[in-house]
């Protein structure tokens, strides 16, 4: 049946009415082909959210699943295939994301102990995605002096996206070229106090904010509501290599950091992120990223070695960045070998000589 021109239009519109069940919102699918018992081939794929906004849509998708589960509304796809998909988290007003909204995630259930759905996902591969991320910015008990002030500082920060949106003035973060393998996407479970799960194989984006091109990532990722737990065995940039372990939390909007990196490979360049003017040396560090207050976070970098040529500098130092202030210095200890001084002049601008330095700088 499903070979033929009415079989594929049954077809089409049962796995509709079957999206319709999981999903809330406004589902289109260009073309069919598959199965239906074991796997499907989807074009054209578009998900709307309760708004009409655009929430996912693909330009291919191949799926392979076990359709007793499907029908006991166990929704675990052994394998996912998505070709150029976009997705658009977008976090509302209410605090509410998108994706929950669609989802039916963290919603009561009747009668109030019923269990939530089973959605999971199993060996996904993402060919040349785009993933962007926007929440109301800034936090609304600013006054309306400091709104623009903060306003202003963002928009002169390389990648930082700013702008109008349906939810008011917002923040965005955009993930280009995205190229992944997931081993397990855990978005919803019976046991409805798990988190949002995700293990990562392998990933590569060049993300706008931070602006960063990361190259591969190796490890897990848990999200509940406004924050992200990591546990990252590789984190590989151009030139550096990490693993990395905290929470980056946004509530309100702020971007908070509670991560401790160590690299075994540093390269300056891949972190100017945190400031324009850091010097292209190389090396290795261990760095515990702090947020101090919503536009301040403290970077303390311990264990540190930077060379460049006949040039080194070792030991640590505490690099606070404020949104409003820029960069500050505090808690340093290091020492020079032959150091040039113009790499350290956009942070000492008032240096009256030149030259070479050697010697310890506290």
């Amino acid at each position: 049946l499903v070979l033929t021109p009415p079989g594929r239009a049954l077809l089409a519109r049962n796995v509709e009415l079957l999206l319709a069940d999981v999903l809330r919102g406004d589902v289109r699918i260009g073309r069919i082909t598959g199965s239906f018992l074991r796997d499907l081939h989807l074009e054209r794929v578009e998900i709307r959210d309760t708004t009409g906004a655009m929430f996912v849509q693909a330009a291919e998708a191949d799926v392979r699943f076990r359709l007793p589960s499907i029908l006991g509304k166990r929704y675990v796809f052994d394998r996912v295939v998505l070709v150029r998909p976009v997705v658009s988290l977008v976090r509302h007003a209410s605090g509410r994301w998108n994706y929950e909204d669609v989802l039916k995630l963290g919603e009561s259930k009747s009668p109030p102990r019923a269990e939530g759905d089973l959605i999971e996902l199993h060996d996904v591969t993402l060919e040349d995605a785009t993933v962007s991320l926007s929440y109301p910015w800034p936090a609304k008990n600013l006054s309306p002096r400091q709104r623009d002030s903060v306003i202003s500082a963002a928009r002169a920060v390389p990648g930082r996206l700013v702008g109008m949106t349906r939810q008011g003035m917002s923040r965005m973060v955009v993930a280009s070229g995205v190229t992944a393998h997931l081993r397990r996407l855990r978005i919803s479970d019976p046991d409805r106090t798990k988190p949002v799960l995700i293990v990562v194989d392998t990933l590569r984006a060049d993300v706008s904010d931070p602006m960063v091109q990361i190259r591969d990532v190796e490890g897990v990722v848990e999200q509940r509501k406004d924050s992200l737990r990591l546990w990252l065995t590789r984190v590989q940039l151009p030139r550096t290599v990490a693993s990395v372990e905290g929470t980056v939390t946004w509530p309100g909007g702020a971007l908070l950091l509670d991560v401790r990196a160590r690299a075994t490979e540093l390269a300056l360049a891949d972190v100017r992120f945190i400031s324009p003017d850091l010097p292209d040396m190389t090396g290795r560090a261990t760095a515990i990223a702090k947020w101090e207050t919503r536009t301040r976070t403290a970077y303390d970098l311990r264990d540190l070695v930077l060379v460049d040529g006949p040039e080194r500098i070792e030991g640590g130092l505490v690099a606070v960045v404020d949104s409003a202030r820029g960069l500050g210095v505090r808690r340093l200890r290091l020492q020079l070998r032959q150091v040039n001084l113009d790499k350290v002049r956009p942070f000492l601008d008032t240096l009256p000589f030149d030259g070479r330095l050697t010697g310890p700088v506290q």
